[in-house]
């Protein structure tokens, strides 16, 4: 218990090297890794960004006859997700079913987001339409990983079709789900839709954050709305340099 108490400390403090090197001397004091010591450290790795330190460590539990429970793998497929290895988390995401090991939320969320960091928006539809199969309804974040792989893949219109379902469903978007909506229609040149969602955004009573408001500035200098543009730059939480672009060029074109 000492030991994993240790291990887990420096996991905590994201300090994976010296997580590894009180793993690696237990068998010199006879002392046998368990799940929770194998877990620890290889969470510790992937939040460093060490994913091959990380899988290497996940092969090795079954060498020392400890099983890989489901926050095993949610470590592995985490630590690859991290480190943009799509192909690499969805190959081990669709290894579990044949290891008997059931994903959790946390599974779902990793899974999707990898596909979403990779551009992969079929892979990522396909993952979460799975999800109904297994009795799990997505959170935010799967939804959220969705709408943004759409985007990513040119799928505008299927980005605002899966925002409106999040929106009509049982999960309430946050800011994250109306920037990607915003920047959805802004990929699809569609500045209308993307006032009226900053609207429905701010009756939602959801702060907007750079993002939203970059969007916002961005359709009104698209869609000619150079007073809307001065309005919305006055309530900014802050004032990049893209937004100062946004509203001078919405300014000039009035």
């Amino acid at each position: 218990i000492t030991w994993n108490a240790a291990v887990a400390a420096y996991a905590a403090g994201s300090q994976w090297q010296k997580a590894l090197c009180l793993v690696a001397e237990m068998p010199l004091r006879k002392l046998c890794p368990d799940v929770f010591t194998w877990n620890a450290v290889a969470s510790a790795c992937e939040r460093g960004g060490q994913w091959q330190q990380a899988l290497s460590l996940f092969a090795e539990m079954p060498l020392t006859k400890v099983c890989p429970n489901v926050i095993s793998w949610n470590a592995a497929v985490s630590a690859c997700e991290k480190a943009s290895q799509w192909q690499q988390a969805l190959s081990l995401f669709a290894e579990m079913p044949g290891r008997k090991v059931s994903p959790n939320m946390v599974t779902w969320n990793a899974a999707m987001t990898a596909c979403e960091t990779g551009g992969q928006w079929q892979q990522a539809l396909l993952v979460f339409a799975e999800m109904s199969l297994h009795n799990t309804w997505p959170d935010v974040t799967c939804w959220n990983a969705a709408v943004s792989a759409c985007i990513k893949g040119a799928q505008w219109e299927l980005a605002l079709v899966l925002f409106a379902d999040m929106s009509s469903g049982k999960v309430c978007p946050d800011v994250i789900s109306w920037s990607a909506a915003l920047s959805a229609c802004l990929k699809g040149r569609q500045w209308q839709k993307a006032l009226q969602i900053f609207s429905e955004m701010q009756l939602q009573q959801i702060m907007p954050d750079d993002l939203s408001c970059t969007a916002a500035l961005s359709a009104c200098d698209k869609g000619g709305q150079w007073q809307l543009a001065l309005s919305l730059f006055a309530q900014m939480p802050s004032e990049d340099v893209i937004c100062w672009s946004a509203a001078v060029s919405a300014c000039e074109k009035g």
